[in-house]
């Protein structure tokens, strides 16, 4: 009897490419991409050229990922991403605290002043809210990140290449507000966006006293007027769209439209030449192109408006609608949608009075909510997930994540289950991985994760083991830990993890973070605003009452106070590394019955220095936090 064989046996580099890239998506872990490029020729350049891209594209799909990204780059980002995914999980951070020499910015404002023939302008008694925005450009194989914020009246902005060289130091600009004629206090900037995210930036910038205005950020011409945005003074005496002080501005790419709210007005405006380099801005008489509104609304007058006090916030959703943030209503996030018969204001489905009742979305006895922070949430990787999607931060202590449409698959209420009811305000997306909100009491980020089946986890990198993660997290709440067979290896074929893996992916084990920012001149802050260049950059920037903050993800485990600092050109803030505390405040969902929160979670403080030297190099890998937050009694003994 004959039987059927195979001539020749399937070998894995002689697989059609588009079958290779299959086997190459199960692969969760960089090193296990980096050793099958090792094995042979054929392989390895299919690893070089569509290995990485499919890895990061597949274990890091929610994140905005930059554009133009060359064969040979696709590994540097594996890179970068997977040390960011592990720093955020084991809350390896830096934070350093950027002070304004005081003496350089008065002199700076006083020179103004004598230029102008007048007497120096009073400075505030209070510290100025910092208002920032990101942004970056990528430039052959380097990366051009920009920094601007608003302090008071004034408007500094630094410029830094990535990777770090002394041939390319840190450039920094300041715009005095006092050469335009603007005053501390009434105009101050209150709301900053840079468009163009990508190409030559612009950036708008509104103030308290109604001024809205496109200045330039190329660095030979920064702060020049290009444009001014303000309704015509017919308009304003013949209406109710009065541009008086300005609460929010965004822009929308798609329809080229910036959009800027008052207390009680939302403003469109077409914004089709903003591009610099497209289209001359300034008229014979060099005085900057002045835009007039295409629309206007006063959203107390839309119809089915219910009463609120004014606008707090507001952003654009993918599709063109406004999202508006109130305070003080019964419907406090409301949709603004145009349309050729005319704007449209819808209330949030989840928040209409009949629903308030039977509806967990709206704690019981809610009349009047603040809504004090609004992000458009991007789930276009998530089957069924593309849409308006929102995560607004309310005055309550909640956070809710909302799909505008409804029904709705993503709606979920996030909360800190220590502080329950302390509100959070400014908020800012990684993707659909994490996100992090400002407390809007005092100078603490938070870290949420958003709670969705992740692609990609730092620990199946690390070996099988039976032990249970360690130190045991204590939650605020009185949860059990979970549970898990004691099985010490993991089988693939039948899918079964060991118990050190599978417990290192529990949200018990993963829980949210606050971190305690360093205090300048012991004086507490709110977190007024909160900014990133992209998803896949490790830098995180906080604008508080005077004080502006920088954290960074740390990949090396060296000295916290000797980190290697960007030269500079003329800095004009300097620099102060802080040491921060991290609490740990559960998995983050709402609690029915705030009285379950009763323990205290425990805090931890940076260590200047590795204080566990003497404990084994895959042991320390093996604790759930960075090395500057371990101590000696977190490590099991081995009786254990």
């Amino acid at each position: 009897m004959e039987f059927l064989a195979l001539s020749e046996s399937t070998r894995l580099d002689g697989l059609p490419l588009d079958i290779l890239l299959i086997v190459l998506s199960h692969l969760n872990t960089a090193r296990s991409v980096a050793r099958l490029g090792t094995t042979c020729r054929r392989l390895r350049e299919a690893v070089r050229v569509d290995g990485w891209r499919n890895f990061v594209r597949s274990r890091f799909g929610t994140l905005r990922l930059p554009q133009n990204v060359s064969d040979d780059e696709w590994q540097a980002l594996a890179k970068s991403l997977t040390s960011q995914s592990r720093a955020w999980e084991r809350r390896a951070l830096t934070v350093d605290s950027l002070i304004p020499h005081k003496e350089q910015h008065r002199g700076a404002r006083d020179g103004a002043d004598r230029r102008n023939h007048r007497p120096a302008q009073r400075t505030q008694t209070f510290p100025c809210q910092i208002i920032v925005d990101a942004a970056f450009r990528k430039a052959g194989k380097s990366v051009q990140e920009t920094v601007v914020w608003g302090a008071g009246e004034d408007i500094f902005a630094r410029y830094r290449n990535t990777p770090v060289s002394a041939s390319h130091p840190d450039v920094w600009h300041s715009l005095p507000g006092s050469e335009n004629g603007f005053n501390p206090g009434k105009d101050d900037v209150t709301s900053i966006s840079i468009l163009d995210r990508e190409t030559e930036p612009n950036v708008v910038v509104g103030r308290a006293s109604g001024d809205l205005r496109l200045l330039s950020l190329d660095p030979s011409q920064f702060g020049r007027t290009r444009m001014t945005f303000q309704p015509s003074a017919t308009e304003n005496a013949q209406s109710h769209y009065t541009q008086n002080e300005i609460q929010a501005i965004d822009f929308h790419q798609t329809s080229r439209t910036l959009a800027a709210s008052t207390k009680s007005n939302v403003l469109l405006y077409a914004a089709d030449s903003c591009e610099g380099d497209k289209v001359d801005t300034e008229d014979g008489e060099g005085a900057p192109t002045s835009v007039k509104p295409k629309d206007a609304f006063n959203v107390h007058m839309l119809e089915g408006s219910e009463p609120f006090k004014t606008i707090r916030c507001m952003r654009f959703t993918e599709d063109g609608g406004i999202v508006l943030g109130l305070t003080s209503s019964s419907q406090p996030l409301r949709c603004l949608t145009l349309s050729p018969t005319g704007p449209r204001l819808n209330a949030a489905s989840k928040m209409l009075p009949s629903a308030r009742a039977t509806d967990s979305y709206a704690l019981k006895g809610w009349t009047n909510a603040t809504v004090r922070g609004l992000l458009p949430v991007n789930t276009a990787s998530i089957a069924g997930g593309k849409g308006n999607v929102v995560l607004s931060s309310y005055e309550d202590g909640t956070i809710r994540l909302q799909d505008m449409r409804s029904p709705s698959p993503v709606d979920t209420i996030f909360q800190d289950n220590f502080e329950v009811m302390t509100p959070s305000g400014a908020l800012l997306a990684y993707g659909t991985e994490r996100f992090i909100a400002g407390n809007a009491r005092s100078n603490t980020i938070k870290i949420f994760d958003f709670r969705w089946n992740k692609s990609y986890q730092y620990t199946a990198s690390l070996p099988c083991s039976s032990e249970v993660p360690y130190p045991s997290p204590r939650p605020p709440t009185l949860i059990n830990p979970p549970s898990h067979t004691e099985r010490s290896c993991c089988d693939h074929l039948t899918g079964q993890e060991c118990r050190w893996h599978a417990l290192s992916k529990a949200n018990y084990y993963r829980p949210n973070s606050t971190v305690y920012l360093p205090m300048i001149n012991a004086r507490s802050s709110p977190v007024y605003s909160l900014a990133k260049s992209s998803d896949t950059s490790p830098t995180l920037y906080a604008g508080l009452a005077g004080e502006f903050v920088e954290m960074n993800l740390r990949e090396d485990v060296g000295d916290l106070r000797k980190r290697p600092r960007a030269p500079a050109s003329k800095p004009l803030y300097a620099c102060r590394r802080g040491i921060a505390s991290i609490l740990e405040t559960g998995d983050g969902f709402s609690l029915s019955d705030i009285s379950k929160s009763q323990r205290v979670p425990e805090m931890r403080t940076q260590s200047n220095k590795v204080q566990v030297d003497h404990v084994p190099k895959p042991a320390r890998n093996r604790h759930r936090l960075d090395e500057h937050l371990q101590f000696a009694s977190d490590f099991p003994s081995k009786s254990d």
